[in-house]
């Protein structure tokens, strides 16, 4: 009996310390959350537009997208989109309502979707949390999971947030066994980044074991219904769509072991704390611990492409990693509740803070770099030709001529002579006949100075020898940063075309 009083004595002697130090850290919590929305507003306020090729690239989607061809240019092919449909279409109907696609409208619903997968991971952990640690384990689940949006600066208008939102209704869906929602849900995630469908697989894991093969045999004639009838819907529709989307995730998929190890020692170490939670109790029957496991095989298979560092991991494992760790924290004795909160918190927050959470504000000179291309852009005639992907913004609203959204090179990457491949892609050879016009008959008619001024950058398909080849030379030179990349946009005129009589010409 006396043994049993000094237990309960140890117990309630920690009780309070341990309560203590929940509040505590549920209150540095709260102030990290606040601190990342405003570096995020004040990011997302003074970043320059775009950050690089690919905002301009979705927005540039987003404006095209009611167009006949779609997102996909006109006749002449001037337009290339490699990227899913689902992002692009929510900002042509934003655009509708507000009159107007921009790149701030886009960055904004980036920001929103980042924001709501948030929320709802935080709600779905504080519900599975004992009661007296909900409100912790939610501001923690909403913490973590900022990080999904984050593409080194916050608010980046890319589609990845989208894909990791639908990633995590999918989970939710399938949590509370509703079959038909989680397919759909996975299917359309297919239609933000292909690699999202990856969902699918641990979902008919789980139903497999948590409830039967017929869940799962039942799941999945649901999910290739629905599939199939999806790629024949867009088929008709953007027939071009999945020789720019699969067939150049095909093409342009690189592995590199080193990067993946790379990336691999950086997530135990900042998450280390998760993955021993996860560890704990079984995980066979928690369609959260299924997901988590699941997409860890996936990402040893995707992880290695040398063109994304860490993002895969943010956005595919860290949903599911977060939904099915932090509950876990009450199987833990109550006194190391507290140290191990603080552990998820700080180490990714600040071993990490580099890589995700700050946002680099530029300098007054890079900022002044920005006003110049502004200004120049503002005085270039309209008989101009714009192939800067990065004043692309900027002549958007001015009406100018604009044939390149920072894409273009990836023109190569859309073709695979492969037999299966030209199997189930037949229209691919339709695209080569277009793609293989555009870019000779660009050169051509630049060749013949059919334009007084070409503005270009680093990021252009138009290098700087062939332009000094076609008797152009460069009058003006801007260096520029784009979020973490150092480009230069540059201004090229005919060397024997008379220029244009106006004397603002830049």
């Amino acid at each position: 009996m006396k043994e049993e009083r000094s237990h309960i004595a140890i117990a309630t002697q920690h009780t309070p310390l341990t309560l203590k130090g929940v509040r505590g850290i549920a209150m540095c919590l709260l102030v990290g959350c606040a601190a990342w929305q405003i570096a995020s507003l004040i990011g997302w306020a003074l970043e320059p537009f775009p950050i690089e090729y690919r905002e301009w690239a979705n927005v540039d989607a987003a404006m095209r997208f009611f167009s006949p061809d779609g997102p996909y240019g006109d006749a002449e092919g001037t337009g290339i989109y490699l990227y899913g449909l689902l992002y692009p279409l929510c900002g042509a109907l934003a655009g509708k309502l507000s009159g107007d696609v921009t790149l701030g409208l886009m960055r904004t619903l980036s920001i929103g979707f980042t924001l709501l997968t948030a929320l709802l991971v935080s709600l779905e952990v504080k519900r599975g949390a004992a009661k007296e640690w909900q409100l912790t384990m939610a501001l923690s689940a909403f913490n973590m999971l900022l990080a999904v949006g984050w593409q080194g600066v916050p608010g980046v208008a890319v589609s990845a947030p989208l894909g990791t939102l639908l990633l995590v209704l999918t989970l939710l869906a399938l949590k509370r066994e509703q079959v038909v929602l989680s397919a759909l849900f996975a299917v359309l995630a297919f239609y933000v980044k292909p690699y999202f469908v990856a969902i699918a697989l641990p979902s008919a894991v789980y139903l497999w074991q948590a409830i039967g093969p017929r869940a799962c045999a039942r799941y999945i004639i649901i999910l290739c219904s629905l599939a199939v009838g999806s790629v024949l819907a867009v088929r008709a529709v953007f027939p071009f769509y999945f020789v720019y989307n699969v067939v150049h995730h095909l093409a342009a998929a690189s592995r590199s072991l080193p990067h993946l190890l790379h990336q691999l020692g950086w997530i135990g170490l900042l998450y280390a704390p998760l993955w021993l939670l996860l560890c704990r109790g079984p995980w066979r029957r928690d369609a959260y611990a299924v997901a988590t496991f699941c997409m860890v095989l996936v990402f040893l298979w995707v992880g290695g492409h040398v063109g994304a560092d860490m993002t895969y991991f943010l956005h595919l494992v860290l949903p599911p990693l977060a939904l099915c760790a932090l509950p876990r924290m009450e199987l833990l004795q109550p006194a190391h509740r507290a140290p191990m909160l603080f552990a998820i918190i700080a180490l990714p927050l600040m071993g990490g803070a580099w890589r995700f959470y700050c946002p680099r504000i530029l300098s007054g000179e890079e900022r002044r770099a920005w006003t110049s291309l502004h200004e120049m852009v503002e005085r270039l005639p309209q008989t101009a030709i714009v192939c800067s992907p990065c004043a692309a913004p900027l002549a958007a609203q001015r009406g100018l001529t604009s044939f390149d959204n920072g894409q273009a090179q990836y023109v190569s990457s859309l073709y695979l002579d492969n037999k299966a491949v030209s199997l189930l892609f037949p229209e691919q050879r339709a695209l080569r006949q277009r793609a293989s016009t555009f870019e000779p008959n660009l050169r051509e008619r630049i060749s013949r100075h059919e334009w007084p001024v070409v503005v270009v950058d680093t990021w252009s398909l138009l290098p700087a020898n062939f332009l000094l080849q076609a008797g152009y030379e460069r009058t003006k030179v801007i260096p520029l940063r784009c979020g973490r990349h150092e480009l230069a946009a540059e201004v090229w005129i005919p060397q024997q075309a008379p220029l244009s009589p106006s004397p603002s010409l830049p």
